[in-house]
């Protein structure tokens, strides 16, 4: 396991065209992506990378969407577009259009085809520019409102990979499983940008979903996944009972983003010779912020702040943070920008504390702090995460009343009887919330039972599921939407979809057959199909 990207390389990588000169000199003859059509050296990448841009040379466009369904295509697409100078769009064509009308230029798969007979530009040719001037333009995650379109450097992307990958500890010859989409900044960053500068292998699915037949074909050492998707690992594994069926018997390490991963899937994976890793960050910080070591990682934390980022608690509990991988800001969005970062640091929107060993745990959102008429104030989800540690509780949720003078606490379970108020009440006076309004109510899931589930919910709730897994913006979602075209699913999305089916149908689905559907209603049909079988 070979890392010998030392502080002076770091500090040495300040552009796209210094990070691929230092792969052409590392690792130009080993491979960088695996896919279905062979191997593709960091030398043959990079020469793709050098097409890209040569074509993106020739648009007159600041901007430059990148629209491409090849995660192969798309990752020299927004390299070559970055070399050229010009702000890399990971945003779809139609939603480029929103931001930017004809004034965009965009690389979609009628263009890929053509980008061969393109000469490639030596990259001693290439002006660096301003490394901190904006590279990238990427889309906010939307958690607390309406998305934002987000400015990024080369130097803030590069810092963010290159402190990340070092403590998440990527290593030369290290295989990964590509999950998370390019088009998403954390796909991104910890897919392509952070293995490729510690020379790192991706390896491609075969088909739209095929993660676990890519973790069965690659035996890969590590994989970038949201907590569903460690979950189904987990499930899986314990399904089959063979840890080497599942994941190919070389996994070492997964990193988890997105949200927490539950203490239970953390210790399975444990269980499994697996270290779950997590990280956090935002959009805004290139994404990175913090993240787990395989060597110190301690469960239900997201590790320690990576070498190029400050993070400091505010008095009132909120996470802000400063470092080079900050957004450069909002575009066309100044008032926004200044209302985010604040004499020099990023105020995060989240809550979080350090533990004794100084790693950061993240305890809630400030946006969802409950504040009561009295002025005393707490974090939901902190309370609701103890509360449905009880073992009669199947989840919680905390609130406060129409007159914010007390609290109210909901929890379900499948025995009221059962429900200890005792054990809650302590949880809640620990908490300062000795007066509430305690609600119980029982809900079950249908899992097993397709006949029921088809009669009660077919359309609705599985179109639902769907809804769940799209990036799309439609409010309401037809069994004749085109998966691709209407409703602009990704394997990612497709493999979530798998995910959520089979946990709330608790039934076994092929991924190769969905990987054939183009409609909602051919989803449903094979999914029909299976549970008849």
């Amino acid at each position: 396991m070979n890392n010998k990207v030392t502080a002076d390389i770091k500090n040495s990588i300040r552009s796209f065209r210094s990070l691929l000169s230092y792969c052409l000199k590392c690792y130009a003859e080993l491979p960088i992506m695996i896919c279905s059509t062979g191997a593709v050296t960091y030398y043959s990448f990079i020469e793709n990378v050098r097409r890209y841009c040569a074509y993106a040379l020739k648009q007159h466009e600041s901007f430059i969407a990148i629209d491409l369904s090849s995660p192969v295509e798309y990752a020299a697409a927004y390299l070559g577009v970055v070399l050229s100078r010009h702000v890399a769009c990971l945003i779809s064509e139609d939603r480029a259009r929103v931001f930017w009308g004809e004034s965009c230029a965009v690389i979609s798969d009628s263009i890929s085809c053509l980008i061969k007979n393109e000469t490639p530009v030596a990259l001693h040719d290439i002006e660096d520019g301003d490394p901190y001037t904006p590279c990238t333009a990427a889309l906010s995650s939307g958690t607390s409102a309406e998305p934002k379109c987000i400015l990024l450097s080369q130097r803030g992307i590069l810092a963010s990979a290159l402190y990340g990958g070092e403590q998440y500890g990527f290593w030369e010859g290290e295989r990964l499983v590509h999950v998370l989409p390019y088009w998403h900044l954390f796909g991104l960053a910890a897919d392509l940008i952070a293995p490729m500068t510690y020379g790192a292998c991706v390896c491609m699915p075969d088909s739209p979903i095929g993660f676990f037949s890519a973790m069965k074909k690659y035996k890969p050492n590590s994989v970038s996944i949201p907590p569903a998707l460690a979950f189904g690992i987990c499930k899986a594994i314990g399904q089959v009972g063979s840890v080497e069926a599942v994941t190919g018997g070389s996994l070492q390490k997964v990193l988890v983003a997105g949200a927490a991963l539950d203490l239970d899937t953390s210790q399975k994976l444990l269980s499994y010779g697996v270290t779950p890793c997590t990280a956090y960050g935002m959009t805004e910080c290139s994404p990175c912020i913090s993240i787990s070591s395989p060597n110190d990682c301690y469960i239900g934390t997201v590790g320690k702040p990576i070498g190029c980022m400050e993070v400091h608690i505010a008095d009132d509990g909120e996470i802000t943070v400063r470092g080079e991988n900050v957004m450069v800001g909002y575009l066309n969005d100044e008032r926004a920008t200044k209302e985010k970062i604040r004499d020099g640091w990023l105020h995060t929107g989240d809550i979080g504390c350090f533990d004794s060993a100084g790693n950061l745990v993240i305890t809630g959102r400030k946006s969802n702090m409950l504040v009561f008429s009295d002025g005393f104030k707490c974090i939901p989800e902190a309370i609701e995460a103890k509360i449905s540690e009880l073992p009669f509780v199947d989840e919680s949720l905390l609130a406060s009343s129409t007159d914010d003078c007390h609290a109210i606490l909901t929890v379900v379970s499948d025995d009221p009887e059962k429900v200890d108020r005792a054990s809650i009440c302590a949880i809640m006076s620990e908490a300062g919330l000795s007066v509430y309004e305690l609600k119980i109510k029982t809900e079950r899931l249908k899992k097993t039972n397709w006949e029921r589930c088809y009669d009660d919910m077919t359309v609705e709730e599985l179109t639902t599921i769907v809804k769940e897994c799209v990036e799309c913006d439609k409010n309401t979602i037809d069994l004749r939407d085109r998966l691709k075209e209407d409703l602009m699913m990704t394997s990612f999305s497709m493999m979530m979809l798998v995910v959520k089916t089979e946990e709330k149908m608790g039934l076994s689905v092929d991924e190769r057959l969905l990987a054939e559907a183009k409609t909602v209603q051919d989803l449903l049909d094979i999914i029909n199909g299976t549970v008849k079988e």
